[in-house]
């Protein structure tokens, strides 16, 4: 399965992009690297002008239409970090516009390159990143996602055990979201989703309390959830000094309770191991039964 590698958002070892390679072709999959990633791997690269970033703006873009504008099927995203809101005011529209139909796959930072793939008819897989391929875990969960079209995954079911209801209940709707913190900035740009009859997915992490409080507070403030069906949250970790995962479901019972939408909380599509690829598609979720289907 070939895929592109590109690195949109923050910068990592060439020891980490080693054991990811590794982890790659031991998977049976053919990774190429853009050309400055390729860079980066064999010393050839100047240093990044800024230290949370992989490479420039310019390096970094001409790495992703480089992508774009191959017959790669999977665009997969080295990691996440900070950047990836960077590269949509200098994409343009011409570009993105080759992303129908191919995956881009990524979370976390990549949330906002994510939700733009989808709005131009990408398959947006919110999943672990190119890097994580280096760490041990169970990732073929993932691999029935990476196949052409959806029929491979139509009527896909989620179960999840470890689950929290917050609000029992059942809906349906297109999955869209991501990281809270980059949902949160998009707000008032072109590039913040569609929410009417969406099925929202949040996550974060290492957030203390009242930043969660604070960006929740600002979606309902911009009148943005009042349409949403239901809500995925993935599992999020607070700063070692905090309460833990009861002080979070206190604060989304606070928060978003009275949408009166069915929550589901504690779910494995966030930087909590074990991590699962979730489609940017239509899903049916029944948060009393802790389950998800795809449609």
């Amino acid at each position: 399965m070939r895929v592109a590698v590109v690195a949109p958002a923050g910068p990592f070892t060439r020891e980490e992009l080693e054991r990811a390679l590794e982890g790659a072709r031991e998977k049976g999959l053919d990774p190429l690297l853009a050309p400055h990633v390729e860079a980066f791997r064999a010393d050839r690269m100047a240093p990044s002008p800024w230290p949370y970033l992989f490479a420039d703006d310019t390096r970094r873009r001409e790495d992703f239409l480089w992508a774009l504008e191959g017959d790669f099927p999977i665009i997969w995203c080295a990691r996440g970090g900070y950047g990836s809101m960077r590269l949509l005011e200098s994409l343009g529209e011409e570009p993105l516009a080759r992303a129908r139909n191919r995956i881009l796959l990524g979370f976390s930072d990549i949330t906002a390159l994510l939700l733009a793939w989808d709005q131009r008819g990408g398959r947006a897989i919110h999943g672990p990143s190119f890097l994580d391929l280096s760490q041990e875990g169970d990732l073929r969960p993932l691999w029935a996602f990476l196949q052409p079209g959806n029929q491979a995954t139509q009527g896909y079911r989620y179960a999840f055990p470890e689950g929290v209801t917050l609000v029992g209940g059942r809906a349906e709707g297109f999955i869209r979201g991501g990281n809270l913190s980059l949902l949160t900035a998009l707000l008032g740009t072109p590039f913040f989703p569609h929410l009417e009859g969406a099925i929202l997915l949040l996550e974060d992490v290492h957030e203390p309390l009242y930043r969660l409080d604070r960006m929740l507070t600002q979606l309902r403030l911009a009148k943005v959830l009042e349409g949403v069906a239901g809500i995925l949250w993935g599992k999020t970790r607070l700063p070692g000094e905090e309460e833990g995962v009861e002080a979070i479901h206190r604060l989304l019972r606070d928060r978003l309770g009275d949408l009166g939408v069915p929550i589901l909380a504690e779910l494995p599509f966030s930087h909590e191991k074990p991590y699962r690829p979730l489609p940017f598609r239509w899903g049916s979720l029944d948060a009393t039964q802790k389950e998800l289907i795809l449609s």
